[in-house]
């Protein structure tokens, strides 16, 4: 066995998936405090880790977010400011270090349909 320090980068974590989700019954009735009937998707958003920038990457929207704001009209976007919020939650962090990584989200279910995909993506 060598005691020579490792000239190889730790494994990236595989990926990982958050279902969607559908409300059968009381979807507007939640808001005030009534239950309501939900199930979980087999669809829902996979994300995986990639030698990167920083970046978030969805490839079904040709859209990528970097760590900072420099593209034009990119501040603007609802993907950019989710994606800067939660950096700078996690950066707060004491002894936080940016990661040169991406993540790659993969959506197995519409965008825009009712059925959780911003919260699985946030997941």
């Amino acid at each position: 066995m060598s005691l020579a320090p490792s000239t190889s980068a730790a494994p990236l974590p595989g990926p990982v998936f958050a279902p969607g989700k559908v409300i059968l019954l009381g979807e507007h009735a939640v808001v005030y405090g009534h239950p309501a009937l939900a199930g979980a998707l087999g669809d829902g958003v996979t994300v995986e880790v990639v030698a990167g920038e920083g970046r978030l990457r969805v490839p079904a929207w040709g859209s990528a977010v970097g760590p900072t704001p420099d593209r034009q009209g990119e501040a603007d976007s609802s993907l950019a400011r989710a994606w800067w919020a939660i950096r700078e939650a996690v950066a707060r962090r004491p002894g936080y270090r940016a990661p040169a990584v991406d993540l790659v989200a993969h959506f197995g279910l519409p965008t825009g349909a009712g059925l959780g995909s911003s919260a699985a993506l946030s997941v």
